[in-house]
């Protein structure tokens, strides 16, 4: 019993510590910070491997991971591409991202195979369910620390955290802070609403409103993501027609852009609209277009190439750039792989929908809408 105590305790300070690198990684006002962040997730996933995968198995039940082959086809085509790109191109400064991702992907199943394990009793059925509830309560317990940590380190040195237009936060960006207050505001709304063990305590609620009015000083996407998802669990859950329920997904994006939405003349009027995003998306497109819709390069290579090609053009957004992203999970994964890879996530999404809670789609679908223009 001692053992499995302290698994659990080393499970949950890996995840913790993982979970509070990838926030440190963000920080742009301390390069130090932003170093150790960026190597350091790298260095505990490690460790968490080796020490998770030889987990005692003192309760012998067998855990299968759905699907295991097409996120097996999803990195390998990333790879492909990506070893591609670094041979014919000489040097691919981007290939430490290409060769880290299935490391923090094996590091997060055996930190949920081990919480499966710990959580396992032969009299319930629910373990999966406890798990998850688990490993939301980790991920609450690191936003909190880390958000009143790195809000008090900011404050004392006395950082502008205003970014252009909005509230950056200790990231001093809108859009990164946007969407951990986003990522937030889903954990205590899945802590509260879940049918297992609901939170209904004033610590979470008041973390769940504390993460809200942050969010409405933060960027249109977070709030989006939001609004989505209240509104898909408390009213489009309920309605059987699936085709209804996704035209009415795209109703927040809609209200919130209303008047904006009239005067959609111009690419001028879609650049403000989208704060930039048009223009990144069309030199996306062209780029992807140059190199083949089927072709890819690797995980943020294209990326590279077009801020290359166009910094330095008078265009205000790309001109600030120190890094080109393309503002689009699916853009990423074509480039990065190609229209096959984007057809293979698709498939994954689909293929495992049906093991998904109503509670679970209320998070995956505002972060798949969400994805469109982040």
């Amino acid at each position: 019993m001692k053992l499995l105590f302290t698994y659990r305790r080393i499970t949950n300070l890996l995840l913790f510590s993982f979970l509070t690198m990838v926030i440190m990684n963000s920080i742009n006002s301390y390069a130090i910070i932003q170093l150790i962040g960026s190597y350091g997730k790298l260095l505990v996933a490690v460790i968490g491997v080796g020490l998770l995968a030889f987990y005692p198995a003192t309760r012998n039940f067998k855990i299968l991971l759905r699907n295991k082959w097409l996120y097996v086809a999803l990195y390998t085509i990333s790879l492909l591409f990506a070893i591609i790109y670094a041979v014919t191109n000489s040097l691919d400064i981007n290939f430490y991202y290409n060769l880290t991702l299935p490391i923090y992907l094996i590091f997060f199943f055996l930190v949920l195979k081990t919480l499966l394990r710990l959580n396992f009793n032969p009299t319930e059925m629910n373990a999966f369910s406890l798990t998850k509830i688990d490993v939301m309560r980790i991920f609450r317990s690191t936003l909190l620390v880390n958000v009143l940590f790195w809000f008090a380190l900011a404050f004392v040195n006395n950082i502008d955290m205003s970014d252009s237009g909005g509230f950056g936060g200790f990231f001093v960006d809108k859009i990164h802070f946007g969407l951990l207050a986003a990522t937030g505001f889903l954990i205590c709304f899945y802590l509260r609403y879940n049918k297992t063990a609901p939170d209904t305590s004033w610590g979470n609620i008041f973390q769940l409103l504390g993460y809200l009015v942050l969010i409405f000083f933060t960027s249109r996407n977070a709030m989006i993501v939001v609004v989505t998802a209240v509104l898909y669990y408390f009213i489009l859950s309920k309605i059987r027609s699936r085709v209804l329920t996704v035209s009415l997904l795209f109703v927040p994006l809609i209200l919130w852009n209303a008047n904006d939405l009239m005067a959609l003349i111009t690419p001028q009027h879609l650049n403000e609209l989208s704060t930039g995003r048009f223009e990144i998306w069309r030199l996306a497109a062209e780029g992807i277009w140059e190199q083949g819709i089927f072709n890819g390069s690797g995980i943020f290579n294209l990326n590279s190439e077009v801020l290359n090609a166009n910094i330095g053009t008078g265009f205000y957004y790309l001109d600030s750039l120190e890094f080109l992203f393309f503002h689009s999970s699916y853009l990423e994964i074509v480039a990065a792989g190609g229209l096959g890879l984007l057809i293979v996530f698709i498939v994954l999404i689909v293929r495992s929908w049906k093991m998904f809670t109503r509670l679970d789609k209320t998070l995956i679908i505002p972060i798949l809408i969400g994805g469109l223009v982040e």
